[in-house]
């Protein structure tokens, strides 16, 4: 029996990020989420396939992206060329991954993003800009919650 966290599999995990069917990406991605070895290791793939990923790797992406937190530092201009999508629930992620990172290059966008945010009628952006503002809060505390 392959255990999932052996070297091989994340291999496994590793190759499969780049294999053509993007339903197998999609899943491998998934699959990395779990192990930092993993998530570590498809990073620079992700970056370099996110510009022109489809929107629904974009967004599993972005989430390995938030899962790193620092770690993902090198990926800060890819999330910053998602700020030009018209998918409003992309581009909060992409604001919310940027926070996580705890970067400040991207203040002025991430505020963008949150002011179109707050102004949308729609609740569950609402509560992912409600989110963001609890990072924003957090991160100017010193990452303490108070």
């Amino acid at each position: 029996m392959l255990k999932v966290s052996t070297p091989d599999s994340i291999d496994a995990i590793v190759a499969a990020v780049r294999d053509q069917s993007e339903e197998v990406r999609y899943y491998a991605i998934e699959a990395a989420r779990s192990f930092h070895e993993a998530v570590v290791r498809v990073l620079p793939a992700l970056v370099e396939s996110l510009p022109t990923a489809s929107e629904e790797i974009k967004y599993v992406s972005v989430l390995v992206m938030m899962d790193l937190g620092e770690d993902a530092s090198s990926a800060i201009p890819a999330l910053l060329g998602l700020f030009g999508t018209s998918d409003p629930h992309l581009r909060f992620h992409a604001a919310y991954a940027l926070v996580r990172i705890d970067k400040g290059p991207a203040d002025a966008l991430v505020a963008k993003v949150l002011q179109e945010t707050l102004v949308s009628n729609n609740v569950d952006e609402g509560r992912l800009a409600a989110r963001l503002l609890e990072q924003l809060a957090e991160r100017s505390k010193g990452g303490r919650r108070q």
